[in-house]
């Protein structure tokens, strides 16, 4: 769907293991546009980085057993043109 400039993003990722087995040390990175804010998440990253052109979201888990949601919030910057896509 379209986000207006100034507008949020909202977002839910799912991070799932094989079914019976456990994932060890599971790193997940999200790198977006810079005019592609950070508002928050459940669970919050671990990092947030300023890469410039970019920004990387980095979420670490020990382990995980079952489905692992990720709800993310960013907004879109209101200097953004129209009728850009991501």
């Amino acid at each position: 769907h379209q986000i207006l400039a100034g507008g949020e993003l909202k977002s839910s990722l799912v991070i799932d293991s094989v079914v019976g087995t456990t994932a060890s040390n599971v790193v997940l990175v999200l790198d977006s546009p810079s005019d592609i804010a950070f508002v928050s998440a459940d669970p919050p990253p671990t990092s947030v980085q300023d890469l410039g052109s970019s920004n990387r979201l980095t979420w670490t888990f020990a382990a995980i057993t079952r489905k692992q949601p990720i709800r993310l919030i960013q907004q879109m910057a209101a200097s953004a043109s129209e009728g850009t896509v991501y």
